[in-house]
């Protein structure tokens, strides 16, 4: 809707942004209204006032948010205006726009909009939130908050001209001559249909959004869609479990505060019987097990990516359907993480981290839920290329001086804490076979573990848990250090880590056991991602060879500095 100040929101903002006061408030008032008003002495103010105050509350909410904000783009910025007892002006410049998501909750679909979000640089959170507008301004404003979208219009024009027909992609492993394991990667990820790089057509539950492509040469990669199969496997296996046993516990330890009057713990210990103890546990377990199943269907049914140019898209969600757009030029590293449970299988998840895309939930560094690891390559190459070649590179393995700082250090420790423990009582012997536990992760963490060095990547694997793998570009680290304890020096070995930017702080990794030696190589290779030129003819110069390989062992030996 145009006015003379810039355009307003769709009129269904109104009702989105009161429906979510009432979601923000519920939790409270609930409360509220429980602690005070199931007393049998309770004035009937207490039952009632509370969610009249709440309702009148979020109307005026949403009826000022909608009557407020204005937006426009023009002089090569994003203006926001919103704001009613205080006002608000947002002046936000093009080129530090990262991202712009589009969301589409129950009632954008009913109304036919979405609900948008313009990220930028650095952001924790999104700069400016667009809570319902059109999906021919949502169209509209990705083109021109894209801060190249001026120079490819007319390029555009020139490629929406072009047409052609509807191109069937195969699925993720399918039996095309570029995948490497066609055979062996069978059910992944479902078959997905693309048309012409021009204008391609993506599905958004049932409705046709129109996407333009960058440029005439950027044709679409092809399409990785999650199937059911594995995304239920996701969902049963994933570390979300651990999150829902913890919901669970939070849940219990304010039952008492949410029934006063029934006295659930009381009630509890005066009934509890110790054979009841494992069907308590399977019940949470359960529980927990269903809740990350539901959660998982929730947030990543029909999860679709694909790239086209420089830019990764991505499709998810069930109830909420969410678009995100990914730049290609703001991925700083790639994370392929396998949890335990996986691992047997060969499946592993994909995440990225991205600057200025920050980490509002976990699952917006997504970029597939599930894939065999045999996929690997064929995926990364269509959809973050940069990265490809580091699949299959091998590791070095950590020295064998650094087996005892993983096998001994935590099961000493807990061992301490079962020796005490038992001296109390008897079940402080429990603790054994805990320590036995932590003793064999921690063989299978110094198994595990290795680096390695190329052209322009590092290749760093870990375990906590849960294995990690992660790639990432000399040209984006931020920074390396290498951290001894007094033991690691008197056994030559030491604590690599590195930083990539990614949200506020950036995200660290790192590596415990590494030779010194190694880690002073990988750092010197750091060092090299820039070659020292004076300012004029006259003045030194520092040429870097590049890292070559070994053509025997296939192992990545840096070259040495010339001057």
């Amino acid at each position: 809707m145009k006015t003379s100040s810039g355009r307003r929101l769709h009129p269904l903002s109104f009702a989105l942004v009161s429906l979510k006061f009432i979601k923000d408030a519920i939790i409270p008032v609930i409360v509220l209204i429980i602690s005070n008003g199931a007393r049998a002495d309770a004035h009937t103010l207490w039952k009632i006032g509370p969610p009249v105050a709440l309702g009148v509350a979020a109307i005026v909410s949403g009826l000022l948010h909608w009557l407020m904000f204005r937006y426009e783009v023009t002089d090569g910025q994003l203006k926001v205006w919103h704001g009613a007892i205080v006002r608000k002006k947002q002046f936000i410049p093009l080129e530090r726009i990262q991202t712009v998501d589009l969301t589409e909750g129950l009632l954008h679909r009913m109304f036919g909009v979405v609900r948008l979000q313009v990220q930028t640089a650095g952001g924790k959170k999104p700069e400016a939130v667009f809570a319902a507008v059109t999906r021919a301004e949502a169209m509209e404003l990705q083109r021109l908050l894209r801060p190249s979208s001026a120079a490819t219009e007319a390029a555009e024009v020139v490629q929406t001209q072009r047409g052609g027909a509807a191109e069937a992609v195969q699925e993720l492993s399918g039996q095309t001559a570029e995948a490497p394991d066609a055979g062996a990667a069978g059910s992944g990820a479902e078959r997905e249909q693309m048309l012409p790089p021009a204008e391609p057509q993506l599905q958004m539950e049932g409705r046709q959004s129109r996407v333009s492509a960058h440029a005439p040469d950027m044709a679409p990669s092809r399409s990785y869609t999650i199937s059911f199969r594995r995304l239920l496997l996701a969902g049963t296996t994933g570390g979300s479990i651990g999150v829902a046993v913890s919901l669970i516990g939070a849940a219990w330890s304010q039952l008492d505060d949410l029934f006063p009057n029934v006295k659930v713990y009381k009630y509890i210990a005066d009934n509890f019987q110790l054979g009841m103890l494992p069907v308590l546990i399977a019940a949470v377990f359960l529980a927990a097990w269903l809740i990350a199943v539901v959660s998982s269907l929730l947030k990543f049914t029909g999860f679709t990516v694909y790239r086209v140019g420089d830019e990764v898209t991505i499709f998810r969600g069930l109830l909420e359907r969410k678009q995100v757009k990914l730049a290609l030029s703001r991925i700083q590293a790639i994370r392929i993480v396998e949890e335990l449970i996986w691992q047997p299988f060969g499946l592993a998840a994909v995440h990225v981290e991205s600057a200025g895309y920050g980490k509002q939930k976990g699952e917006s560094t997504l970029l597939f839920p599930l894939l065999n690891r045999r996929e690997l390559q064929t995926f990364l190459r269509d959809i973050a290329p940069a990265f490809e070649s580091a699949v299959d590179v091998q590791l070095n393995p950590l020295p064998a001086a650094a087996r005892p700082g993983y096998v001994l250090r935590l099961p000493l420790l807990f061992a301490a804490a079962t020796a005490v423990a038992s001296y109390f009582t008897l079940w402080g012997l429990l603790g054994i076979p805990v320590c036995l536990l932590l003793m064999l992760i921690g063989a299978i963490s110094h198994k595990d573990g290795g680096w390695q060095t190329g052209e322009r990547l590092l290749k760093l694997r870990f375990r906590r848990l849960t294995r990690t793998t992660v790639i990432a570009e000399r040209s984006r680290i931020q920074s390396c250090d290498i951290e001894q304890n007094p033991l690691q020096v008197r056994r030559g070995l030491s604590v690599f880590r590195f930083v990539v930017a990614s949200g506020m702080a950036g995200a660290r990794f790192s590596l415990r056991g590494m030779r010194t030696e190694d880690a002073y190589a990988v750092v010197d290779w750091y060092r090299r991602r820039k070659t020292k030129t004076g300012k004029s003819a006259g003045s030194d110069v520092e040429h870097v060879s590049e890292p070559v390989v070994d053509g025997e062992s296939g192992r990545f030996e840096p070259a040495h500095a010339e001057k």
